[in-house]
């Protein structure tokens, strides 16, 4: 995160305050993603597996 900000100039205080926040939540933001990327397709096998399961059991019977 250091190499994003020290080719910045800043004018003022606040301005360098925002651009620090911006990349943080940012930052924060992408490794939400991964999580709900993740916890997706583990519910995307689950339901396959209950899709494939209810399928054979029709056959069954």
């Amino acid at each position: 995160m250091i190499l994003f900000f020290n080719k910045s100039i800043c004018s003022s205080f606040m301005q360098a305050l925002f651009k620090r926040t911006y990349w943080l939540r940012f930052l924060s933001q992408l490794q939400r993603e991964d999580i709900i990327k993740e916890i997706f397709l583990k519910l995307s096998l689950m339901l396959e597996v209950i899709a494939l399961d209810q399928s054979q059991s029709r056959m069954e019977t």
